[in-house]
């Protein structure tokens, strides 16, 4: 496709500087949908804001999946938008309704400073997990650490890797050992299995995943369970 001399059809849109679509990851409707959800999650910040949540939030989820990755360059992809886009992502006008300013690097770090990870996390799921039907499927989970701070969990799908769940631990600001990347995951792990439906799907993790609390959960919410065995579960029978 990238050594065509045609632009497949599907991807025609692209081409027009016009269209709310261009330099977006997501299409309109995608947009709308996850601005909808993202409305939900609690605004921690004062009145006096300029900015509604969900618009930032939805900002911040368009940089990272088009390749942003520091809050600056994050803050520079919403300069870029035409004003379409920003209509789009529900960004206030001025007066004359000629214009939509983006927003400044300080409201953005404003707002993740002050938000709720957990609050976020549960809006989140509810948007990403709508798709699924409830035939049977395999989703694995994991835990990783973001600069050593703050610690994710997420439930993906086999085949295509698709989150299909997410949990976000408590920010660490201690030294990352192996007992309190343990705990840590153990914690988010059971929040994340208590509040999710796998609906018959197969979940697989590995050792640190592998201890009673846990499987059970998966079992009682209507999934089943295939967790690596090693020398932190001594006794097989506990687990069986």
């Amino acid at each position: 496709m990238l050594c065509g001399i045609e632009i497949p059809p599907q991807d025609t849109a692209g081409l027009n500087l016009n269209s709310p679509e261009r330099a977006l990851p997501l299409r309109v409707k995608q947009l709308e949908s996850l601005r909808d959800v993202l409305r939900e999650v609690p605004d921690p910040r004062a009145g006096n804001r300029k900015f509604p949540c969900s618009s930032l939030l939805l900002l911040v989820a368009m940089a990272l999946l088009a390749g942003r990755k520091s809050l600056a360059s994050i803050q520079r992809y919403g300069q870029l938008l035409t004003p379409k886009q920003r209509a789009t992502l529900g960004w206030p006008s001025n007066l004359a309704g000629t214009f939509r300013p983006a927003p400044s690097y300080t409201a953005l770090y404003n707002l993740l400073c002050k938000m709720d990870p957990h609050g976020f996390a549960a809006a989140l799921n509810g948007w990403i997990s709508a798709p699924h039907c409830t035939l049977p499927r395999g989703l694995a989970i994991d835990g990783k650490y973001v600069r050593n701070i703050v610690l994710t969990l997420c439930l993906s799908e086999h085949e295509s890797g698709l989150p299909a769940a997410i949990a976000i631990a408590i920010a660490k600001l201690a030294p990352v050992t192996e007992e309190t990347k343990k705990e840590g995951e153990l914690t988010c792990a059971r929040r994340l299995h208590a509040t999710t439906q796998p609906h018959g799907a197969a979940v697989t993790g590995d050792a640190h995943n592998c201890e009673p609390q846990s499987i059970t959960l998966v079992v009682e919410n209507g999934g089943g369970g295939l967790f690596q065995l090693k020398n932190n579960q001594p006794n097989g029978k506990s687990i069986k």
